[in-house]
């Protein structure tokens, strides 16, 4: 069994694929494998389910309209992880759902065809990883219980 085929995550509990911060970085050990091993072919899981994360949260028709489907907190974390990976970074929704909507065609693509040039790689697998770190710093959440004693007030 190759490494790449290895990296099936079918036995993880069906909820962790749907969490970004764990297919992103599941998607960046997947084009990482692909970087180390040219030649390899595998299907690749998370990095279709990156795509289509991408797509749906972040690439929409009107971005600036009210009723625009618009993931604010995906939309943030890919715009960090942009600018973390040295593209150009985006100061309009429009041009960050444009961005997005190049990166989630790449990863499909990849996806499809289980290769792509070693640059393209490259960029992708920065990109996943910055975006598995900005989107868990965006997406985490205290988990301890309130102290019965702290006081509820602010003022």
């Amino acid at each position: 069994m190759s490494a790449v085929a290895a990296l099936t995550f079918t036995r993880l509990p069906a909820g962790i694929l749907s969490d970004l911060p764990t297919v992103a970085g599941f998607a960046a050990v997947e084009i990482d494998v692909l970087l180390r091993q040219p030649g390899a072919t595998s299907p690749l899981p998370s990095v279709r389910k990156l795509a289509e994360i991408l797509n749906d949260a972040v690439v929409v028709e009107e971005p600036a309209s009210a009723s625009s489907l618009l993931d604010p907190t995906v939309a943030v974390a890919v715009q960090r992880a942009l600018e973390d990976t040295g593209q150009a970074a985006s100061t309009k929704v429009v041009d960050l759902v444009a961005s997005a909507g190049d990166l989630e065609g790449q990863l499909r693509q990849l996806a499809d065809s289980g290769s792509a040039p070693a640059d393209v790689l490259t960029n992708l697998r920065s990109f996943a990883l910055n975006l598995s770190k900005r989107a868990a710093q965006l997406m985490s959440v205290d988990l301890r219980p309130e102290h019965p004693y702290r006081s509820q007030c602010w003022f």
